[in-house]
């Protein structure tokens, strides 16, 4: 979480944040969620972890949640809400 604090901080072509909820070390894809909701970074999380869980509740909470496994038209509808509402010409 640092790490990522750190290179958001310094690198302005950081338009979006993909991550996982479960990380190496202490720090998990929540404490992440929770430094970057006053940057205004796109994110969203993804886990494994089952909907009973408590890492899981309080994820859903903070950001857009993709469940693995996950298909790429899943992430694409997260990334590009708008693009999944368009008609085709």
């Amino acid at each position: 979480v640092d790490e990522a604090s750190a290179l958001i901080a310094s690198l302005s072509e950081i338009s979006f944040v993909l991550s996982d909820i479960q990380l190496a070390g202490e720090s998990t894809g929540v404490d992440l969620a929770d430094r970057l909701a006053a940057t205004h970074i796109p994110l969203v999380l993804m886990t494994s972890l089952r909907a009973e869980n408590p890492l899981f509740q309080s994820a859903q909470k903070r950001a857009p949640l993709l469940q693995k496994p996950f298909g790429a038209s899943d992430l694409s509808a997260l990334i590009h809400p708008a693009q999944t509402d368009e008609i085709p010409a």
